[in-house]
């Protein structure tokens, strides 16, 4: 009975584990027949270079290299040397990821030699499970030799890069590996670079892709857009997290390879937050490969925004595409309005690493702080029309050409007699109702001004028409100076909105009212403790006098 017992029990444990699968027969023309690039596999003498066995998530498995015979005068002792390196590379870089799958790898070696052109060896491979004819369960890598200073450590890279797409071709649906000719090359290439540059510890300057992602960035490219530059996003995006988080991330993925697809997938597997992160990374260059190098970036400011008065600026950001901007204002105080809210800006001043919200108000009046970078980024699906209102708030100008101030004037006030409405009255406007709110002006002493928002209504008629005015007046901003009896009040911003209804015995017409400010006035006064007197010319008219009190002293 307990022999018995002991067999099951051995029978089951066996069970558990998944059967490693036998590599092919690579003497077999209808197995070589099935490797990508076939034709240069065909009519070769097969011969067996090495051969790694390990045990994967799912059990055992082996990763072998095969050659010609005939081609050792191409496929040296480095080269084998840097293909087998890349090999056992992985295997120990496998072992971070936490789960994973991956079936019985097979590369194929083969002599058609090039010179090193830039980050790519030759390769390529097909890991599809579903081969017709093929053997389910065997990854097949075509790999080419290469010749140069720097041939064996790029054949590691690359073998390291190709074993990931078969960790991929196991790990994913084929639906989801059939994207990458549409809009899935993003992920599929840029991750495998990533493993690669995880996997050789000297693989910095071969997956060093900044440049490339640079160029990608100026041609306003797409990150889904992309193919092995993408690594760049990974770089990034690894360092926020332990490589166990990569499959789990992929997973994410869409199973369709259309951009549509694509971008739904993208905004699901980051938060607004994230991507936010990643494009200050990216304007700042600050962002390493996973051995502590720093990607060779080099951000380019596409454009320039120079602020010079009050305007909308605008910016046109296309979905998941990276929009740089430089921003040089004028000396001044300046109140900045991004819209709309969902779209990801972010700014910092020039050669400085501490990115953020562009700020409500920038004052450059101190003769630094005037240069900034800017970088926006949107998950929508649709191209975003970023607007940035500047508004002028207080130039760096004097006002009338005086920087001379009154101390007596220093202070917040609030209308108490005359004004507009009254002088209107006294010069015969057949005025019958008028409302207005409490008129209340501020001058620091630092010689700038600046007005609480007015509402107000005015009513006229006559035997002729009657009229309805409604409107207000927003917050004013700008400058003054006051000397020898003369206030001065330079405006920079702020003015006048509203409409009147005008009714007559032809009918009645609405017109809009829009005025900027007054620009700069002048205007006599006469101030003397909390008592505060204006007067100002009309050329052929009585003065306008207005009369305020003071309701609080400048705060220190």
């Amino acid at each position: 009975m307990r022999p018995l017992v002991a067999l099951v029990l051995c029978l089951l444990v066996l069970g558990a584990v998944p059967a490693q699968a036998e590599t092919g027969d690579c003497d077999s023309p209808a197995y070589m027949a099935q490797f990508p690039d076939a034709a240069s596999a065909a009519d070769i003498a097969c011969v067996e270079l090495f051969r790694e066995n390990y045990t994967s998530p799912e059990g055992p498995r082996v990763i072998r290299g095969i050659s010609d015979a005939a081609a050792n005068w191409a496929v040296t002792p480095g080269i084998e040397a840097g293909v087998e390196r890349g090999v056992r590379a992985a295997i120990s870089a496998l072992g971070q990821l936490g789960t994973y799958r991956i079936d019985d790898v097979t590369i194929l070696l083969l002599d058609d030699t090039h010179s090193f052109d830039g980050p790519e060896v030759l390769a390529e491979t097909d890991g599809r499970r579903d081969r017709t004819g093929g053997r389910p369960g065997e990854c097949l890598i075509t790999l080419y030799s290469l010749v140069g200073a720097s041939a064996e450590r790029d054949m590691a890279v690359t073998t390291a890069h190709e074993i990931f797409h078969c960790v991929q071709y196991a790990s994913f649906s084929q639906a989801k590996m059939n994207g990458y000719d549409d809009s899935a090359a993003w992920w599929i290439e840029g991750s495998a670079e990533w493993f690669a540059s995880l996997a050789v510890d000297d693989s910095g300057p071969a997956t060093d892709r900044g440049a490339a992602f640079d160029d990608k960035v100026s041609a306003h490219t797409p990150l889904y857009a992309m193919a092995h530059e993408a690594v760049v996003f990974f770089d990034w995006l690894m360092t926020t997290r332990a490589p166990s988080a990569l499959i789990p991330f992929l997973n994410q993925m869409a199973e369709s390879g259309s951009v549509a697809a694509q971008r739904a997938a993208m905004r699901a597997a980051l938060s607004q937050d994230d991507w936010r992160d990643f494009s200050r990374a990216y304007a700042g260059a600050n962002i390493t490969q996973p051995w502590g190098d720093a990607v060779t970036l080099s951000p380019a400011m596409s454009d320039t925004i120079n602020v010079t008065r009050t305007q909308t600026h605008h910016v046109s950001a296309g979905p998941f595409t990276l929009e740089l901007r430089a921003v040089e204002y004028d000396c001044g105080t300046w109140g900045n309005t991004v819209s709309p809210g969902q779209a990801l800006v972010s700014v910092t001043q020039a050669f400085s690493s501490d990115w953020g919200d562009w700020p409500d108000e920038i004052d450059t009046r101190a003769g630094a702080g005037s240069s900034y970078d800017m970088v926006a980024f949107q998950t929508g699906d649709a191209k975003m029309d970023i607007s940035v209102r500047i508004e002028q708030r207080r130039t760096c100008q004097p006002c009338a050409g005086s920087d001379a101030v009154d101390a007596c004037l220093v202070g917040t006030w609030q209308m108490t007699g005359g004004g507009p409405v009254e002088w209107m009255k006294s010069q015969g406007l057949p005025i019958t109702h008028a409302t207005e709110g409490p008129r209340i002006v501020t001058y620091l002493s630092s010689g700038a001004y600046g007005t609480e928002p007015v509402s107000g209504t005015l009513d006229m008629a006559d035997d002729r028409f009657t009229s309805h005015g409604a409107g207000a007046t927003t917050v004013a901003t700008g400058r003054w100076s006051a000397a020898e009896g003369t206030l001065n009040i330079c405006q920079d911003s702020g003015g006048l909105t509203g409409q009147v209804r005008v009714t007559t015995d032809a009918g009645s017409h609405t017109m809009p009212v829009s005025k900027p400010g007054a620009g700069t006035i002048s205007m006599a006064y006469s101030c003397a403790g909390d008592s505060l007197q204006t007067s100002m010319h009309f050329p052929g008219l009585p003065d306008m006098v207005t009369e305020y009190g003071k309701i609080a002293s400048e705060l220190p």
